[in-house]
């Protein structure tokens, strides 16, 4: 909807056609945007729209009214909007959603459509995997947005307190907080085995010659990259929020309070034996469970059961 292109090259390798609306907060473009929109949908005949997050969802009500007869799913993507406002409008709106999707029980909010889908995020598995060498040096590994939410900082603080055995931390990401996380590495004299990749093209090979996942957060709805250390049966430290207690059992990892970030940290290094055969157990979960392919399956039935009701 807006002139990001980050996926526009790699949609069109898959001979996906995209659109992009080139929206701003300027009303002219806004309403050009809409009226081209409407266009689209009324070209193409189009009789579902799957949006995601906010002002996709917002946008294709306005499409719901100019079009009565077109279908709107929403997946939300956490229990929380950014402000009241959006709050409000979420659930002002549920009268023209004929149903929402959250990716976990526990994400159902108030300004959820009653009627609603769990259809958690799908991973695709390759056939087989790349095995790798693991780095020289035990090597902890972070990927995710720069921002508060993500807990760097806690992160950085934490190993500043480690000088029982050698380690190497990646944080691979990028976002508002890369100046405030590079400072703080730096004040703790951290920068020789605290790094920030910022954004990479390469990151299931990192995770794979790392030794350990390490996911800090305040707060998830369910991350991908949780899934992904799965996948290549990467250990994984993980804060106690609720979403990460549903996906993660203790045979399958770590999930702890803050205060237990170290204890954890420990016991990975102490027995690493143990931590595979945890990263393994959610492995055989997470192949099943969460596949691309079976996601997709749930969805396509989803849109068939909306497009006959």
């Amino acid at each position: 909807i807006d002139d990001t292109d980050y996926f526009l090259s790699k949609l069109m390798k898959l001979q996906i056609k995209v659109l992009k609306l080139g929206l701003k907060k300027n009303p002219i473009v806004l309403l050009k945007g809409i009226f081209s929109l409407n266009k689209i949908i009324r070209h193409h005949k189009i009789q579902l729209i799957h949006a995601h997050l906010f002002h996709a969802m917002a946008i294709a009500c306005i499409m719901k009214i100019l079009n009565p007869k077109v279908k709107i799913l929403w997946t939300s993507h956490s229990s929380t909007l950014d402000s009241d406002i959006r709050s409000f409008i979420a659930c002002c709106s549920r009268l023209f959603r004929s149903r929402d999707i959250i990716l976990q029980s526990h994400l159902k909010s108030w300004y959820n459509t009653i009627a609603f889908s769990v259809i958690p995020n799908g991973l695709e598995l390759p056939l087989q995997s790349k095995v790798y060498l693991k780095f020289p040096i035990f090597t902890f590994i972070s990927v995710g947005s720069l921002t508060k939410v993500k807990n760097h900082i806690f992160l950085i603080n934490l190993f500043s307190k480690i000088d029982s055995f050698d380690f190497n931390l990646l944080i691979v990401g990028s976002g508002p907080e890369e100046r405030n996380i590079q400072n703080r590495i730096n004040e703790l004299g951290l920068s020789t085995s605290i790094k920030l990749l910022g954004h990479r093209d390469n990151v299931f090979t990192l995770m794979n010659k790392s030794h350990c996942f390490l996911l800090p957060s305040l707060w998830e709805g369910l991350p991908l990259v949780a899934l992904e250390s799965a996948y290549l049966k990467l250990p994984i430290i993980t804060s106690s929020i609720i979403s990460m207690k549903n996906l993660i059992s203790e045979d399958e990892g770590y999930v702890v309070p803050f205060n237990q970030f170290e204890k954890a940290i420990h016991s990975v290094i102490d027995d690493y034996v143990e931590a595979e055969e945890k990263a393994n157990r959610f492995y055989e979960r997470a192949k099943n469970e969460f596949n691309i392919l079976t996601c997709t399956r749930k969805h396509e039935q989803l849109y068939r059961s909306i497009l006959d009701a």
